[in-house]
């Protein structure tokens, strides 16, 4: 079943609808105070507008909190746009009607023109070159921080003059995550930078499982356009950056990765021991508060512009790509579970792009590592990037009772669980070895319930972490193993219009390293 149609696109805050409403009641008693003592036609147009504005305006902030209801949606819509043109109409048509007068075309005299005439002639030109400026690409207007919401972006577009992007647009059928994601290819005007933003010309972008759980609806609403793993250059500056930040130059290469920006000064982002900026309570995402990287272009604010160093020169865009969220992923909660050389580590899910490397990298830091995976095929891709032991969660062997084999009886130090499965956590408990760490990487959603009982904890010692993403300081690191060729992404091309298909095999579990689409 697809999940409903949100017809609200634009949502304004209540207290603002309420402002507006409240200055629109307040000249509608200026306007019956002028009915009363002037008694002119074009007044009783003028109640008849801000009558329907009134309305429209109450049914605006009904709208907005029942989105999936068209009947407020088209109210709305209708009495907050027709009463303005209804008003410029009249007005207009009074004032042409007036200048005629004045002019000498019913008795014949000449009289001075009024000033308010004036007004009514220019204002309307005024109104015509300000919405063009806003609303077409290239505008000055849209250089001072005017910016036109997501949803008009390609409404209307000159093919000679507008910048073109090509990306891939999850349509909402695929926010309930039994659904299948659609995706569709468009053409649309290039991003204008605000003040403190920077422009991306992306050159390559790589699909993570993430992408797919947002496509499926398991991490809350999303944007139309996806993806978090994406490399390009500085295409155009704000007009603010020369001045707050002049080693950013157009040409430099940067990383877009899963957050694009952070507050600062949250709870998270002070808990500098922690990594905390990971879990900014106000952070903004990719995909989300801005446009994801299936695109050829895209806009990062300059505070968390992850710039890649020119040590990384020898490294080039599609193996950079993978690192920017899957790659620092598996790295971070490698280096979080806090282990030591020799010792047993479970990767479940290691088919995966995740799971595969964080194969590479616990092998690369010295672990001893045992995959975990469903079915055969997978066995070689995962000893091909470190794994010592293959464990076959469809063989009939029961899972953990292979890797407690392959540990002397012991178990893991660790497990790692980067499959999107309940089962993949649930049986996770019984690869656990005394005082290890189950860490939380896959996101399931919220319905999925994994079983356990304290005494599991409080008997064995264990400690349950969960990890997301990384820093840039942890990028930069994780990009290290990669120039020291001790982790190496495995590569797969493939086109922007083959998304739809890869998402599907990735839901089945089908992908074996990473695919990288060229923009």
């Amino acid at each position: 079943m697809d999940a409903p149609k949100s017809y609200y696109l634009y949502n304004p805050s209540e207290p603002l609808a309420g402002v507006v409403a409240g200055l629109y009641g307040v000249s509608f008693c200026i306007t019956l105070w002028q009915i009363i003592r002037k008694k002119a036609w074009v007044w009783l147009f003028m109640l008849l507008a801000i009558g329907m504005e009134v309305i429209g305006y109450a049914a605006r902030v009904v709208s907005a909190t029942k989105p999936t209801e068209k009947g407020p949606y088209v109210l709305q819509f209708t009495l907050v746009i027709l009463p303005p043109v209804l008003m410029a109409g009249v007005i207009y048509v009074r004032s042409i009607y007036r200048e005629i007068d004045f002019a000498g075309g019913k008795d014949g005299t000449t009289h001075q023109k009024e000033w308010y005439l004036y007004v009514f002639d220019t204002l309307p030109i005024l109104l015509v070159v300000f919405l063009y400026n806003v609303f077409f690409p290239g505008s000055y207007l849209k250089h001072l921080g005017f910016k036109v919401p997501k949803e008009n972006q390609g409404a209307v577009l000159d093919a000679e003059t507008a910048d073109k992007q090509v990306l891939a647009t999850a349509e909402s059928s695929s926010q309930e995550h039994h659904a299948k994601p659609t995706f569709e290819i468009k053409q649309l005007p290039r991003p204008v930078p605000g003040p403190n933003e920077v422009l991306i010309r992306l050159s390559l972008t790589s699909l993570c499982g993430s992408d797919l759980g947002m496509a499926l609806g398991h991490m809350g609403p999303v944007g139309k356009i996806l993806g978090h793993e994406g490399v390009g250059k500085v295409a155009e500056l704000g007009s603010n950056i020369a001045h707050m930040d002049p080693t950013v130059q157009v040409g430099q290469r940067v990383g877009i990765a899963w957050i694009r920006d952070i507050c600062g000064s949250c709870n998270m982002c002070i808990d500098i021991a922690n990594e905390g900026e990971t879990r900014c309570v106000e952070a903004l995402h990719s995909a989300k508060a801005y446009d994801g990287t299936f695109a050829e272009y895209t806009l990062v604010p300059l505070r968390y512009l992850a710039r890649i160093p020119s040590t990384f020169d020898d490294i080039p865009d599609e193996e950079i790509a993978p690192i920017l969220c899957g790659g620092v992923t598996a790295y971070k909660a490698i280096k979080n579970c806090n282990l030591t050389p020799g010792q047993w580590v479970v990767i479940s899910g290691a088919g995966g792009g995740v799971g595969a490397l964080g194969v590479a990298y616990a092998h690369a830091m010295g672990y001893r590592v045992i995959a975990v995976d469903a079915g055969p095929g997978k066995e070689e891709y995962c000893k091909s990037q470190g794994a010592e032991h293959y464990v076959d969660a469809l063989s009939g062997v029961d899972a953990g009772k292979q890797v407690k084999d392959l540990t002397d009886g012991q178990g893991a130090k660790a497990v790692v669980v980067t499959a999107t499965a309940a089962a993949a956590y649930q049986k996770a408990f019984d690869m656990l070895g005394p005082f290890g760490t189950l860490m939380c990487v896959s996101i399931l959603p919220e319905d999925v319930k994994i079983n356990f009982h304290p005494l599991w904890f409080i008997d064995n010692g264990w400690t349950v972490k969960g990890s997301a993403v990384g820093t840039r300081a942890d990028i930069l690191e994780a990009l290290q193993f990669v120039k020291r060729r001790l982790v190496i992404p495995k590569i797969k091309w493939a086109n922007l219009e083959d998304i739809e298909g890869l998402m599907e095999q990735m839901s089945k579990g089908q992908l074996e390293g990473k695919y990288v689409m060229k923009l």
